[in-house]
């Protein structure tokens, strides 16, 4: 995989942000939320499910997933 960086978005970012950030990106096959507190990373989601149609997975600690 490659490592990129993403000027613009701040480590602090709220959901607000995030989701204004996110607005003009197409739409991806699958997101995987790793970073943040199980439950907000949760909601956050449910959020992207329901208002983007996005098929979005907070893996556990440890999970693997191979991408192709």
């Amino acid at each position: 995989a490659a490592v990129e960086g993403v000027p613009g978005l701040s480590g602090h970012a709220d959901r607000k942000d995030l989701l204004r950030w996110l607005r003009p990106l197409p739409d991806p096959r699958r997101v995987f939320l790793t970073h943040g507190e199980p439950d907000s990373a949760e909601a956050f989601a449910a959020e992207l499910s329901s208002t983007r149609g996005w098929k979005v997975h907070v893996p556990d600690l440890g999970e693997t997933h191979e991408l192709v």
